[in-house]
């Protein structure tokens, strides 16, 4: 106790150790005990201190290690800590605990719309030189005491550097924040007199309701999401009624609802509701709150049905917009359940009316090109399209989304399911001896973007996958001649569930239904096995057997979990 008094006394004569604190934890031991046993057990009491409030001491307590055994009545415990005694004034912690509070606050922003402000207070010196130390930490030390004196118990203060504080202002807005900040410089002035250091302050701006700009949130998250609605409603209603007329499943292809005059089975409701499942999916990747993202409903099946053949492409940037408006205007008001839905939907139907035409437009165009290209030159063509929509696959992007949006089907579409195919199947197999079962299930029927991580470490592994995907593509499209005929979105799926393939066999039976095509031949069955599983299966690790000669991949490099 006179250690530890001496020492309050001594340090408030020197505003250099004025912010000092000195606690003590100790422990009792016998001969026996070892030097880490008992540093240990001085370490524990000294934590015990430092959670009780610092400047003090205690010795450990062998017993229960300051953590009771019995059950606790909450009340006791509750009635203890107000015992305990009264916190007063704003949260003064280190920066290690500011930056967890920061967080804290920064997710209860996001979830329930608490607004704070993040102020950094800076003490300049106009001088060329740096000022004695004495002179910086007197100066900081009155701004400390200012701050402390000014801001409220519900607010957080910490020194961030020798010259600077950060605050966090619960519930403050512009006006406030200025208001306490003059408050504390008055304050400042006031105790220093004619000091050297002025004070300055800014305000961190924050990223607020989660909206973010970048390419990430829309190029590979709200794109991906785009994917999971349009395969949880137009592809999955396409294979529930190729199910449905195949096996002749009553169930599947009889009506079941009628709109507008028009007849619905199973399938026919889920392919319908396409917009309004894509357009709910990339809102819930953009963490919209629930009223913004119910209203993406409306939002969906306008862009969808305003953009034709090219509607995915108009979903994804009308619902992008949409959204981060809703958001942005989200909570804003006390009439927020009229506000928000208003905006959302007002603002995603006039973007509907205004852009989505010419987006569907514009995407069908280029896929029709594309698709044109693929049928005058479907060599070059089925190369390019095969490894371009392969690599997308294996990137964290859709190729799924990129091939809906673009429409593409026919040979294009072949080309396409021979590229994912090639990737998928071609990791799998290739990696199978770091892998074994479980990889090949879940790259071959799953996703070869499994394998990003690694790729990332060393690119040459994906050299194989990339040049099978070079070979398999121009065989479908000049050998094989196989188009991919049924929903466009399954052109970028691959082997995933075997969607890819689910989708071949569906165009096979629209074509022969509508008259196009005579008949499903030995020969299409051939060359889409050969196609999607044989070949990627035999060449693929043929080729990265050369590409382990020349010492570029090494055993292990495709192990999942590396990345």
């Amino acid at each position: 106790r006179r250690i530890i008094s001496g020492f309050d006394e001594k340090k408030d004569k020197d505003p250099e150790t004025r912010p000092a604190s000195l606690s003590a934890g100790m422990a009792v031991c016998t001969r026996d005990d070892t030097y880490t046993k008992v540093f240990n057990m001085a370490d524990k009491a000294l934590y015990h201190v430092k959670q009780n409030g610092k400047k003090g001491f205690d010795f450990y307590n062998s017993e229960g290690e300051y953590a009771s055994n019995e059950p606790v009545d909450v009340k006791k415990l509750v009635e203890s800590i107000r015992n305990s005694g009264d916190y007063k004034g704003a949260i003064d912690v280190e920066y290690r605990q500011f930056v967890m509070l920061y967080e804290y606050i920064v997710n209860l922003e996001k979830r329930f719309a608490h607004p704070f402000k993040l102020v950094m207070i800076t003490l300049e010196f106009p001088g060329g030189e740096d000022p004695r130390i004495e002179e910086l930490e007197k100066a900081m030390y009155y701004m400390e005491h200012s701050i402390r004196r000014t801001i409220r118990d519900v607010d957080i203060i910490t020194r961030y550097s020798r010259q600077q504080f950060l605050i966090i202002l619960l519930g403050a807005d512009a006006d406030g924040v200025r208001n306490a900040v003059d408050r504390i410089f008055r304050g400042y002035y006031k105790m220093s007199g004619n000091s050297i250091f002025s004070p300055d302050y800014s305000v961190i701006e924050l990223k607020r309701k989660d909206i973010e700009i970048s390419l990430k949130r829309y190029g590979i998250d709200a794109l991906g999401a785009m994917a999971q609605g349009l395969f949880c409603s137009l592809l999955i209603g396409t294979i529930i009624n190729t199910l449905g007329s195949q096996f002749n499943i009553g169930f599947l292809t009889a009506p079941v609802a009628t709109v507008g005059g028009a007849e619905y089975t199973v399938g026919g409701l889920a392919s319908a509701m396409s917009g309004p499942a894509m357009a709910v999916a990339i809102g819930y990747a953009l963490k919209c709150p629930p009223l913004v993202l119910f209203s993406l409903v409306t939002v969906g099946f306008a862009s969808n049905a305003l953009g034709g053949a090219g509607g995915p492409l108009a979903v994804l940037f009308i619902a992008i917009i949409a959204s981060e408006t809703g958001k942005a205007v989200s909570k804003e008001t006390k009439i927020d359940i009229l506000v928000t839905p208003l905006v959302t939907i007002g603002v995603g139907i006039a973007l509907s009316a205004w852009w989505a035409p010419a987006l569907g437009d514009a995407a069908s165009q280029v896929g029709r090109v594309i698709m044109w290209a693929t049928e005058l030159q479907p060599f070059l063509m089925g190369m390019l399209v095969s490894v371009i929509v392969g690599v997308a696959l294996t990137l964290p992007i859709s190729s799924a989304a990129i091939c809906a949006a673009l429409s593409l089907t026919g040979l294009a579409g072949g080309a396409a399911v021979a590229g994912c195919s090639a990737q998928m199947i071609g990791f799998a197999v290739m990696s199978f001896r770091e892998n074994r079962w479980g990889g090949l299930i879940s790259q071959g029927i799953g996703t070869s973007m499994l394998q990003m991580g690694n790729i990332v470490k060393n690119p040459r592994i994906w050299i194989a996958p990339i040049l099978t995907s070079a070979i398999t593509g121009p065989l479908a499209t000049c050998v094989f001649k196989m188009q991919m005929n049924g929903t466009p979105v399954s052109s970028g799926m691959g082997t995933c569930g075997f969607v890819g393939q689910i989708g071949v066999y569906t165009g096979w039976v629209n074509d022969v239904a509508a008259g196009a095509k005579a008949g499903i031949t030995a020969m299409d069955w051939t060359g889409l096995i050969l196609i999607s599983f044989v070949l990627p299966a035999l060449l693929c690790p043929l080729i990265n057997m050369g590409v382990r000669r020349l010492g570029w991949v090494k055993d292990g490099e495709m192990k999942l979990g590396n990345g």
